[in-house]
């Protein structure tokens, strides 16, 4: 009886099944490899959140970012100063829709949290002029040129957080550019093969339940397969 030979058939693919795939731009920040398998979502609005100059006194630095997690309205807004004493008091955040938020800061220099428009200002606390009672600034929340697609990250920002499509096969870049892809953006995907980018390869314990439920949302089906081997019997 001649020996019985495994041969391994793992072909490494993504795709299981009726997929459909869209050219889109997959954006690099600098020179990078994304592999196949890695999630993807797209990048809505720009990371940088623009201040505009001051109404009022007060010329002090301050840095707007978007909240862990959030994605904020595109549009402007309006930084209030409210009753302030050395620069600590309360400040009041106006979004596109007329929304008035409040966050009342405990030092000269503090963050100041609007959590339902899911921005941060952080206001430093010396150096120039304290901002007074009623000084304003305008803050802009801009759209991402292009809409390019990006890794997700779960605890990202500006749409990084929402995964919508897979990249099935490698992608280089030397450089920071947007790069041509066609992404799968619909269909049944080996669930064993997804990561997250800034995971590595090979790390597959933060694909949760979340994370697929959202693929599932978007239209991408995650079955996990056992890829199987071949048995050659020559009797």
């Amino acid at each position: 009886m001649a020996n019985i030979t495994t041969t391994n058939v793992d072909s490494g693919a993504v795709v299981i099944g009726d997929a459909v795939f869209k050219d889109e731009l997959l954006k690099f920040v600098a020179a990078d490899t994304f592999i196949a398998g890695t999630i993807l979502a797209r990048k809505i609005q720009s990371d940088t959140i623009a201040l505009g100059t001051v109404t009022g006194t007060g010329d002090r630095a301050m840095v707007a970012t978007a909240l862990a997690g959030r994605t904020p309205t595109i549009g402007a807004y309006t930084l209030t100063a409210g009753t302030l004493s050395s620069q600590v008091g309360t400040w009041t955040l106006t979004s596109p829709n007329g929304y008035a938020e409040t966050f009342t800061s405990t030092a000269a220099g503090d963050t100041l949290k609007f959590y339902v428009s899911g921005i941060q200002i952080t206001v430093v606390g010396s150096g120039g002029t304290a901002y007074t009672t009623g000084a304003t600034r305008s803050v802009t929340v801009a759209v991402e040129t292009g809409t390019p697609l990006i890794p997700y990250v779960s605890t990202g920002t500006n749409g990084e957080q929402e995964p919508c499509a897979v990249l099935t096969y490698g992608v280089t870049s030397g450089s920071a550019q947007n790069i041509p892809i066609r992404a799968c953006v619909s269909g049944i995907v080996n669930q064993t093969r997804l990561l997250i980018d800034a995971d590595g390869a090979g790390v597959t314990t933060n694909i949760t339940k979340p994370v697929l439920d959202k693929l599932r949302a978007a239209g991408i089906v995650c079955v996990p397969v056992n890829q199987t081997a071949k048995i050659d019997n020559p009797q």
